[in-house]
């Protein structure tokens, strides 16, 4: 009886808040000086990203996404970014339109700004 009613919570529980999709990763993006960016997991399902390749030598090794965590009710990944040539902090959403694309907004105010990353195969 105790396990029926766990599984029918379990149940319940994966309809109303179903997992997050996976984006960790390496991404592409050209817009960024065509930079090679990982997003892996700091604490309990807490992302970031930083930057591994780039065409500018400035970006390498920061880490500019951070605070990275899944909201079920909106179904996108929201963090706080920030500008690797300014330096201010946007609030940001992520949301995998596809299997191998990352839409990511940054907004600060009433400006926003869209990028599309693309997964990198693995080698």
């Amino acid at each position: 009886m105790l396990t029926s009613i766990f599984s029918a919570l379990m149940l319940f529980t994966s309809i109303n808040h179903p997992e997050a999709p996976d984006i960790k990763g390496l991404w592409f993006c050209a817009e960024m000086r065509n930079s090679k960016i990982l997003i892996y997991e700091i604490t309990n399902g807490s992302l970031e990203a930083k930057i591994t390749e780039s065409d500018d030598p400035d970006y390498l090794g920061k880490i500019f996404v951070r605070k990275c965590h899944y909201v079920h009710e909106e179904k996108l990944w929201v963090s706080e970014i920030t500008n690797l040539n300014n330096g201010i902090k946007v609030e940001a959403k992520l949301s995998l339109q596809e299997v191998n694309t990352l839409k990511v907004t940054g907004t600060k105010f009433f400006i926003s700004k869209t990028y599309y990353w693309k997964k990198v195969a693995n080698d």
